[in-house]
């Protein structure tokens, strides 16, 4: 059955529905009634420094 939205979405919840022995019917019922819409807000790059040497309060130079 064809669902509204992202098929991997509805793939998850079909297995999982399965796993819990819920009837098929039941979950193509739940299933019909949903609509998946996956929305992000894409992160920006930044150059970061990860675990950077402690200070120690002494002098480079």
């Amino acid at each position: 059955m064809a669902y509204a939205g992202k098929p991997e979405v509805f793939d998850v919840l079909e297995r999982q529905g399965r796993s819990a022995l819920l009837p098929e019917a039941v979950i193509s019922a739940i299933l019909g009634h949903l609509k998946a819409r996956v929305t992000y807000a894409p992160i920006q790059c930044q150059d970061v420094v990860l675990n950077p040497a402690a200070d120690m309060g002494g002098s480079s130079i």
